[in-house]
């Protein structure tokens, strides 16, 4: 839509000029296509408020992190992670006592701990997604806000519980913001490893159907592997997944749990799970 050419336009812009960050942009369009649509069918879809108002708060929550966090100077490197200190925000976010964690890094960590016990918001801390001055998360010793903002997008993957992809074609889905060239065989093959390409052929415009908010034929379980198939051709070096293998099904499971072990041996994955099977994969468990 016009709408979509727009924010691409304007947000192009901004990252250009090093005013906004490409995963604040792809947050902001994927939020915000919740709350445009839905303003105009207020009158009539009134029970449908909720969800404006929490999409709403979502957009503005991208924009406060982006204005108040700093634009560091410091390139990336991959090491050990640390997250250190105590905080206390509202009933939406955990408040943490004491943290102090050391993740190795290229290696596999289990995440687990009860519902509501702050797993999801220790990977936000650990992404630099929000942020709080009592508590200190370094990567390699080097503090996590003084990280350069790109060289933060290029490095550390975020798959979260409810994955939203943008109104746009499935492959550019798949390739939208990778700097390097990638070819339709490496997005086929990256497809066919986390078992999605049959679902995307079977379509009646393959990798071209254009997404949409209200499709229905896409489950949670085969979004999620979309984005881990994204994650395969961006090639971070962080990968923070939040209970990514819930809604597979037990082959799909399996297979994307002995993927992920392969890939820490050049990249360090956190995986929040409740599923004990996690444990055979894991080189590290955490509990919270």
């Amino acid at each position: 839509s016009l709408w979509s050419i727009g924010l691409i336009f304007l947000g192009s812009t901004l990252i250009y000029n090093d005013k906004m960050s490409l995963g604040t942009l792809i947050g902001f369009m994927v939020l915000s296509g919740y709350i445009f649509p839905l303003i105009s069918n207020i009158v009539s879809l009134g029970f449908q408020y909720p969800k404006i108002q929490i999409s709403l708060k979502n957009v503005m929550e991208i924009y406060f992190v982006e204005k108040n966090r700093k634009n560091g100077m410091e390139n990336f490197v991959l090491g050990s992670i640390e997250v250190r200190g105590s905080c206390s925000w509202d009933n939406r976010l955990k408040t943490f006592d004491a943290l102090d964690l050391l993740i190795k890094d290229k290696s596999f960590c289990w995440l687990r701990g009860a519902n509501g016990s702050g797993k999801s918001t220790l990977l936000n801390l650990i992404g630099g997604y929000i942020f709080d001055k009592q508590i200190q998360v370094k990567v390699a010793g080097k503090n996590i806000e003084l990280i350069n903002d790109k060289e933060l997008t290029k490095n550390i993957y975020y798959i979260g519980v409810e994955n939203k992809l943008i109104p746009i074609s499935l492959y550019e889905n798949l390739t939208l913001g990778i700097e390097r060239t990638i070819s339709k065989e490496e997005v086929y093959n990256v497809c066919q490893e986390v078992l999605i390409l049959k679902k995307i052929q079977s379509l009646p415009n393959g990798f071209n159907t254009i997404f949409s908010i209200d499709n229905l034929s896409f489950s949670s379980g085969e979004i999620a592997k979309l984005f881990l198939a994204r994650g395969l051709l961006i090639k971070p070096k962080i990968w923070l997944l939040d209970e990514i293998i819930a809604n597979l099904d037990l082959e799909s499971k399996f297979l994307i749990l002995e993927k992920l072990k392969k890939i820490s041996n050049e990249a360090t994955i956190i995986l929040v799970s409740h599923d004990d099977s996690v444990k055979n994969y894991s080189d590290q468990i955490i509990n919270i």
